[in-house]
């Protein structure tokens, strides 16, 4: 099983520095992670939380939308505006 993982899933496994565990519960996964999750992490470590860095060494693919994917990011986007934009970016590349 492919798993997408989140940004609050992977920063809190990296800030008791355990992302380890992570790896040998699922040890037949890949690990991917939306860009817009990247970026999340991104301006945590801009603003000085030590804890990234880990995030940022687990192994993981990063996964990027698409031409058909971007149009159904933006359609989410305007109906359900209270999700972020991470979240809505991981959901529509679960659903591909």
């Amino acid at each position: 099983m492919d798993i997408i993982i989140d940004t609050d899933i992977l920063s809190t496994f990296s800030k008791i520095n355990k992302v380890s565990l992570l790896k040998r519960l699922f040890s037949k996964s890949k690990f991917y992670i939306s860009s817009k999750n990247e970026a999340e992490l991104l301006e945590a470590k801009k603003l000085g939380y030590t804890f990234v860095a880990r995030a940022l060494t687990f192994s993981r693919i990063k996964l990027t939308l698409n031409e058909n994917e971007k149009l159904d990011f933006r359609k989410l986007k305007a109906a359900k505006s209270s999700l972020s934009s991470a979240d809505i970016e991981s959901i529509i590349l679960a659903k591909s």
